[in-house]
This record gives C-alpha cells, structure tokens and sequence, in this order.
C-alpha cells in the first residue's frame, strides 16, 4: 500500500473558541446540559444561583455528586473529550464530549470549574475566552480567573463539583447594574431556567431516588405534561419497538377536558406555550426530555387535538437513531419505525379530538384569562346565541384599526364577522376531522413570512428584545403552527423588508 505523506493542522485556538458558542442553545438549555452532568455523576441535589450585578452578573450550578480528580478535570475540561461513536454508561446523559464547554461558551466569556472526589484534594481549571484569543492558544487556566471567582466558587468540603460563569455577555452584555429593565429581563430569564428544568427533570424530580433543583433557594417543582395523577386523564396502550438497549417505548395520554380540572390545575397544565403549543410527543432519552411537545413534522398543532400528549422512552445506545443534537434540544424518528409512529399519532389525535368535541369547547377558549395565547377568532355568547367575531386585540388587527383607515377596516371586519358560512364549514369540518385546515398551509408562504415581519416589526417598536418576540410569536395565531419558522428568522430581514429598526 502506497504511503501518503501527511502533515498536521490544528485549529486555530481563538477562531474555533467563537464559532463554538455559535450551536443555538438558549439559557435554560445551556443550563440543562450542565445539569445533565450532575445527574450522570450521580448528585442527588444541584443548586443553581443566578445573581444580578450588571456586567458582573454570574451563574453558579453546584451538585454533590462524585466529583472528579484533578486529571479527569483536565480531560473534562478538553474540547471534545469522549467521542459520539463511543460506548457510554446506560445512565451517562452526555453524548459528544462538548456539553460542559459549549453550553457555557454559549452565555459567558469566563468558565471556572471547581470539583472534588471523595479521596482526592479539590482542583480548579478555567477556560477564559479572551485570554484563548490573546495567546491563541487553549490555555488553560490552572485556577479561578480572579480572586472573586474563587469566593463564588467556594471551598468543597465534600466530593462535588461547581461550576461558575462569568462575563455573561449572551445573557447580560454591558447593561448597568441598575438599569431595572435589564434587571426584570435578568429576572425572567431566572423564572424561565425554572419552568424549563421543570420540565426536562420532571421524572427526576418525581423518581426514586429522587433529584432536588433548587435555584435561588427556591425548589423547583416538577411538570408532568400528562396529567398522570388526574383521574380523568386517559393512558393509551403502551407499545414498544426494537430490543435491547436499542427498545423504544411509546404511550400516549389524552388529557381531561377543561371542565373535569380545578383551574390552577388546568393554567399549570398550559406550561410555558399554553396547552395548543404543548400538544404532540414528548421524547426522552433515559428519563431526561429532549423533545417537549411537537408533532415532529406528521401534523400541524391544531386546537381540537390539544389534549393529545405521547410520552416516547429512548436510550443514549439510539442517539444515532434518532438523531440527537448536540444540545439535546431535537430528536426525529427513524426510518424503520416511521410509519409506526405516524399510526400512534392519528389514533391518539382521533381519541383527542373526541374528547375536545364531546364538551362542546369554544372556538377560542382562551379567551379566559387560563392561557396566554393570542387568536385571531374568539366566541362571542349573547344569550342562546354564540357569534364569531375577529380579535381586536391580534396585534396585526390592533395594528391596522390605528391606521388612518380605521372607517374602512372597521367596516371590513363586520362584513367578514357578519358573513361567516357557519354551516358550511360545519358540514365540511364534520366529514374530515383528521385533515382540517392549515392555516397559509406552507411555512414557505410568502404570505406567511410577509405577515411574520410584520408582526416582529410591531413587536419591535414596542421595545421587546429578540428571545422576547420569538417567545410573544408562539403565542400568536397562526406562527403558533411553525415554529421552526419563528425560530429561523432572521432580524436584519426585518430591517430590510419592514424598514424597522
């Protein structure tokens, strides 16, 4: 065999450092990840501390797990440090040896780790993204950053590890310390990690032995998507797939209807996206939830099928499979059991659906005040009487009705309200219920996005930051629908298209 001369190029130091904080993960999934070590380390309580100090502001996640000596801190602390194609532990979260790093890289500039096992003394290694691009090269710091570093940090009397960001300039940037605006943003973002943790953990939370999560001092309480302490909560059969490490497990769960649930059971039961966004399957992978409700590209999120919820149980030995991202944040199902799933998914929407029309539910029941989501239709009840009329509160209808044509968009709307061929599309609607209506069908549409920028650039002019607009876009008919569309778009788009700044 003939021998090919070769030469070796590393990665330039600081150029790489850059480009890794760029894998999409938002605060509560760069916090999860870091969790997710805790957890494969075997802690049993991880302590979160967000601190507000302007552009001092920190992040500290402590756990009282195992802990690690000096050398595996080291190698830890190595970009890309065990391989995706590697055998794991059953219970190892992790997957591509970069969790730790780019999930911190992600929000901060400074990433301090300090840790202990049970028979060794505590060591400390920092990785300082500016101090990477000076010296180009992965100079890794054999302590703190800094003498504050080392006192948030603290002393570890027991095995454990903490882990402390600083220079949060993804999460912070230069706002001053008492700007209280940048403070009630820092405070949401807290509210945010909270409810997302919730939600990955529940079945941690909730098992045997049980995990605590604390953040701030404040224990986080489990989300459990489907209802499974509710009486009128209904379990579908269980099915499984494969065999082995590589079995997947599928259940479904129609929840109750509105009426058979006390009402801070049902607001609760919403979550962060209201009970239509949190519709489809939910994937996890050894407990942990990757995917938290999504129809994964079979059917669209549609209001008579909210009740539908599909608990999938994988094992890291399916990561390939399923193709799971770097960030845990994304699963697809694979080829050899795609139909099956699609088949799950119709039955259960069918059972669903039953159940949402049986009740005789409103077109828009969120016109209460139990769920924050924004239609474009809402019921209107005048005696034995019920009326559709369209949302004056949509922001692309409030929008137009402050136009210098209100007259004549006023009178538009009335003449749409009052001309809506109700048993028309009663008779349509009842001979397919499986197939409704999408609404603009595509998320290509031109007229789709036309009316997304629209509505980011009212969004915008209202003062909301970028995370803001995408969170307010879920909540609003019809991008409810496409997320992925609200997630891929781009604000210089905006500018371009809409003129806002």
């Amino acid at each position: 065999m003939k021998t090919v001369d070769y030469e070796i190029v590393d990665p330039r130091a600081d150029s790489m450092v850059e480009s890794l904080r760029a894998f999409g993960y938002s605060l509560p999934n760069a916090i999860a990840d870091l969790a997710d070590n805790s957890i494969t380390a075997g802690a049993s309580t991880i302590d979160v501390k967000m601190t507000w100090d302007g552009p001092n502001s920190w992040v500290w996640i402590g756990d009282n797990g195992r802990g690690m000596r000096e050398s595996q801190l080291v190698e830890a602390m190595r970009l890309g440090t065990k391989g995706p194609l590697e055998a794991r532990d059953p219970k190892d979260l992790g997957r591509f040896g970069l969790g730790l790093k780019t999930a911190s890289f992600s929000q901060c500039r400074c990433l301090n780790v300090r840790t202990k096992s049970e028979r060794t003394p505590e060591a400390t290694r920092c990785w300082d993204l500016d101090l990477i691009i000076k010296e180009r090269k992965w100079t890794l710091l054999k302590g703190p950053r800094d003498s504050e570093a080392d006192r948030i940090l603290g002393p570890l009397q027991k095995c454990g590890t903490n882990v402390l960001w600083q220079s949060l300039d993804r999460v912070v940037g230069n706002e001053d310390v008492g700007d209280r605006r940048a403070q009630d943003r820092f405070n949401r973002r807290v509210s945010q990690v909270s409810e997302y943790l919730a939600c990955v953990f529940h079945r941690f939370l909730t098992g045997k032995p049980s995990l605590s999560i604390q953040i701030n001092g404040t224990p986080v309480e489990p989300w459990d998507p489907f209802l499974k302490n509710q009486p009128c909560t209904q379990p579908q059969p269980v099915e499984t797939f494969g065999s082995g490490e590589k079995e997947v497990t599928i259940q479904p769960f129609v929840l109750p209807h509105q009426s058979k649930l006390e009402p801070d059971v049902f607001k609760l039961a919403g979550g962060q996206r209201g009970w239509g966004g949190h519709q489809g399957f939910y994937i996890y992978r050894n407990k942990r939830l990757i995917v938290d409700g999504s129809w994964l590209g079979f059917f669209q999120q549609e209001e008579h099928f909210k009740l539908a919820r599909i608990q999938v149980d994988i094992s890291n030995a399916s990561d390939m499979d399923w193709k799971i991202d770097v960030r845990k944040a994304q699963a697809h199902p694979p080829d050899s059991i795609r139909e099956e799933v699609r088949r799950i998914a119709s039955v259960t929407r069918r059972v669903a659906s039953e159940v949402y029309r049986h009740r005789g539910t409103r077109l828009r029941p969120e016109s209460d005040s139990t769920s924050p989501q924004i239609y474009v239709w809402e019921a209107i009840q005048k005696r034995d009487r019920v009326s559709y009329k369209i949302n004056r509160d949509h922001p692309l209808i409030k929008q137009l009705l402050d136009s210098p044509e209100t007259r004549t968009a006023k009178a538009a709307l009335n003449l749409v309200e009052e001309t809506i061929p109700i048993p028309f599309i009663i008779g349509n609607f009842s001979s397919n219920v499986e197939q409704p209506a999408v609404p603009f069908e595509a998320a290509n549409s031109t007229a789709l996005r036309e009316q997304l920028l629209i509505i980011v650039s009212i969004l915008k002019g209202e003062g909301l930051e970028e995370d803001e607009i995408r969170r307010e876009l879920l909540l609003i008919e019809p991008f409810q629908h496409y997320p992925e569309l609200v997630a891929s778009i781009s604000f210089e788009d905006v500018k371009s298209n809409t003129g806002s700044e």
